[in-house]
């Protein structure tokens, strides 16, 4: 029986990422992507998929400007997580992964960046 490897992403032909453009990008594109590209990705679970919709939530309310100013206790909320280890795991992966670029402030009294990526 042939066991996944679950270090390894997965075989899928990936585009080369990039930056979603600074305003105006549809939501229902960056939503519909990024489940198409997670559907194959075992890497990815509910803790991601959370914070990916926290993310989304806030670039709307910030009116579609890249990048996206969070503060930690606001996305961890949204998300719905109350460990801070878990949503820093969680962020990290997902810029690992490639899913988003995340640029953390290291200070709570300022917000850390993130950029979708497609």
């Amino acid at each position: 029986m042939d066991v996944p490897d679950k270090t390894k992403p997965p075989t899928k032909k990936k585009k080369k990422p990039r930056l979603f453009p600074q305003k105006g990008m549809d939501i229902h594109s960056v939503l519909y992507g990024f489940m198409d590209r997670v559907g194959d990705d075992h890497r990815i679970g509910p803790i991601h998929i959370s914070l990916f919709l926290a993310i989304v939530y806030f670039y709307r309310k910030q009116e579609y400007q890249l990048p996206i100013y969070v503060y930690r206790k606001e996305l961890m909320g949204q998300a719905k997580i109350s460990a801070i280890g878990t949503y820093h795991k969680g962020m990290l992966e997902l810029k690992t992964y490639g899913y988003i670029g995340y640029v953390p402030s290291y200070n709570p009294a300022l917000r850390s960046l993130v950029y979708l990526i497609d």
